[in-house]
C-alpha cells in the first residue's frame, strides 16, 4: 500500500517556486495575483489552461514566460519511516515564452528513496534544484 503526500502538486509548485527566485532577471507573478486577474476575467486557471495557449495566458497576465507542470505521483511507501519502504515522485514543467509560444525548457522528471516521505520530499527538492539549475544555464 502506498501514501500518497497531501496537497503533492501544491509542494512541488512552492518548491518551483522558491528554486526559481534564484534565477537573475526573474520576477514571479503569485499565485494570489493570478488568481486575482483571472476572477476580474471570470476565469479559472483550469479554464484558462484548457482554452488559451501560453501567449495568450502570459499577454492577459503580463509576464514574459509562463511555467506549467503535472504532478503524478509524490508518494511514499505504507510505513512512511525512513530506510523502510519505498518512496518516489514523478512531475513534469515546462517554460514557455509568451510572446513566442516557443518552449524554453521542458521536462519530466520521477525518481525515488527508499525511506518515507521526508527522504522523497528531500530527493524531489533535489531535482527541482537541478532543473532551476538547468535553467540558470540555459539563460546565460
Amino acid at each position: 500500500m502506498r501514501i500518497t503526500i497531501k496537497g503533492a502538486g501544491n509542494v512541488v509548485s512552492d518548491m518551483f517556486t522558491t528554486e526559481l527566485m534564484r534565477v537573475p532577471g526573474f520576477k514571479l507573478v503569485e499565485r494570489s495575483r493570478i488568481k486575482k486577474i483571472l476572477d476580474e476575467q471570470d476565469l479559472s486557471l483550469s479554464q484558462l489552461l484548457a482554452k488559451k495557449s501560453a501567449q495568450e495566458i502570459g499577454h492577459l497576465l503580463g509576464v514574459d514566460a509562463v511555467v506549467m507542470g503535472n504532478v503524478a505521483d509524490l508518494a511514499c511507501g505504507t510505513t512512511c519511516i525512513p530506510g523502510i519502504g519505498g518512496s518516489n515522485y514523478s512531475y513534469s514543467m515546462r517554460m514557455v515564452d509568451a510572446k513566442t509560444g516557443i518552449v524554453l525548457i521542458s521536462t519530466n522528471v520521477s525518481g525515488g528513496a527508499g525511506g518515507g516521505d521526508m527522504d522523497v520530499t528531500k530527493r524531489c527538492q533535489e531535482s527541482v534544484r537541478a532543473v532551476v539549475d538547468k535553467i540558470i544555464l540555459k539563460m546565460k
